[in-house]
């Protein structure tokens, strides 16, 4: 049986043991795994497949950044509606009876406490912990949440305008590495058309099955740190 072959389909028993687990749910590597069956040399898949492992990672954790973005904009939006409902009626309760009426996500409660706990729950964003916290702690020994909501808001604004400027930055960062990773792939299927005695070369010599392995490794372990400054950046 072809090296490509045995490869491919390890890794797709690794993609059916990762969307058992709620920890890794693959992206790319599956169909990865299937159209490197394709390939017919086997270093050629292998670069391949190791490329999009960490492509996978990446896109991964890019996914995760933007679903943190739309959670800190739910939230934001929730907390305005909330302090200007809490200034008109006074009281928490009929502050989120009236957001639910505008928001049928928001399952309301007898205890309006487990109302923003849950809520805390599902956007996972420090904002929506702290209004969560301090709700508990006002209903137990006074104090105006209206006041730490407003706060809480500004303090999302200036981190909203400080995490703009700075993704503007990143993203043109990450675009150009996306780019630089994918080229080399593009260059040498390129070469299998028009230059087949130079991808013979790389394909079936020794100094030519190094750089494969060189060009698979730079491109994994590069976005394989980009994953994790996305990760770690999310979970400050």
């Amino acid at each position: 049986m072809h090296s490509s072959v045995i490869l491919s389909a390890g890794l797709l028993g690794l993609t059916a043991r990762g969307l058992l687990s709620p920890s890794y749910r693959p992206i790319f590597l599956p169909w990865a795994s299937l159209a490197s069956l394709l390939i017919a040399n086997h270093s050629v898949a292998l670069a391949f497949l190791i490329m999009v492992w960490g492509l996978d990672s990446f896109w991964k954790s890019r996914r995760r950044r933007r679903q943190s973005e739309l959670d800190g904009q739910e939230t934001e939006l929730f907390l305005q509606r909330l302090g200007r409902m809490l200034k008109a009626r006074g009281s928490l309760a009929f502050a989120l009876d009236d957001v639910a009426r505008s928001d049928s996500t928001i399952r309301l409660h007898a205890d309006p406490q487990v109302v923003l706990d849950e809520l805390a729950m599902k956007w996972h964003t420090d904002a929506m912990r702290v209004v969560a916290q301090s709700a508990r702690l006002a209903n137990r020994y006074g104090g105006a949440l209206d006041n730490i909501i407003d706060h809480v808001l500004k303090h999302m604004a200036l981190t909203r305008r400080w995490q703009f400027q700075r993704r503007l930055d990143e993203m043109a960062i990450e675009s150009t590495v996306l780019i630089l990773i994918v080229a080399p792939y593009a260059i040498l299927l390129l070469f299998a058309f028009v230059l087949p005695e130079f991808y013979k070369v790389l394909t079936t010599t020794g100094l030519g099955h190094l750089v494969l392995a060189f060009i698979a490794l730079v491109s994994f372990s590069v976005l394989q740190i980009f994953a994790a400054h996305i990760r770690n950046e999310t979970s400050l």
